[in-house]
């Protein structure tokens, strides 16, 4: 059985941006759902969300699939962390 995770609705507010925080988010939401034996990690994020996306880029997010404006994105959550 292959247990998913989907995340939903996370943002940094703006003035908090740029100090770490979505990426300190991002790694104790991966320690957090391996200990609970999800297999895969699953959210998505609009195209035009430039910073987002790289932060799921640095985190070995790839796309699944994709519509107009969004990104439906995944990634396994025993692979490497990064970010």
């Amino acid at each position: 059985e292959h247990k998913s995770a989907y995340l939903y609705r996370r943002g940094v507010a703006p003035d908090y941006r740029n100090y770490g925080i979505g990426k300190e988010i991002m790694r104790n939401i991966l320690n957090f759902i391996q200990t609970k034996e999800y297999k895969l990690l699953l959210l998505h994020v609009e195209k035009g969300n430039i910073s987002a996306r790289r932060l799921y880029d640095r985190f070995n997010f790839y796309i699944i699939s994709s519509d107009k404006d969004i990104l439906y994105m995944g990634r396994d959550v025993n692979g490497e962390k990064d970010g």
